[in-house]
This record gives structure tokens, C-alpha cells and sequence, in this order.
């Protein structure tokens, strides 16, 4: 794991992942992501961040760019000792 310890999936959305005096904060490129598909759980100060979206096939639609991922993700963020994880 990285500073952060940040670890992805199959695919990972982009994210910043930042500590200040009032706490740790992650943000998340999910543009469209209804935030239903999306959990969060701390486990042992790791937080775990995962989504799953599936891809509207019977919409009729042809797509000719399409760069906006469907499907499963995850990431994992270690938590500065610092953060009360509860």
C-alpha cells in the first residue's frame, strides 16, 4: 500500500484522499453513480470503498466514446492511526 494505502480493483476511479486537524477525507470521481451503488465500511483502519454499477444495455443506445466505466470497484484506504475509526 501506498502513503494512503490506496489499492484498486479491476478498474479504479480517480480519488484524492487528504487529513486535516478535523479529520481524513476521501473524494471520488463517480460522475452519474447513483450514491446507492456505492459502500463504504472501516474495518481494522482500513477504510474500504466499493461500487457496483451495471450497464444499461437495454437502453437502446449505440455509444461511439464511451469512457465512463460501468461495473465493480474497489478501494482500500489505511487510516493515519490518529483517526478514531469508529
Amino acid at each position: 500500500m501506498s502513503a494512503f494505502g490506496v489499492h484498486g480493483a479491476a478498474w479504479a476511479p480517480s480519488s484524492n484522499a487528504w487529513e486535516d486537524d478535523n479529520g481524513f477525507y476521501v473524494q471520488m470521481a463517480l460522475p452519474g453513480w447513483d450514491p446507492q451503488d456505492v459502500s463504504l465500511e472501516v474495518t481494522k483502519h482500513v477504510l474500504s470503498i466499493k461500487g457496483e454499477r451495471k450497464e444499461d444495455s437495454g437502453s437502446g443506445r449505440t455509444f461511439h466514446v464511451k469512457e465512463i466505466a460501468d461495473g465493480r470497484f474497489l478501494r482500500l484506504f489505511r487510516l493515519p492511526t490518529s483517526i478514531d475509526s469508529e
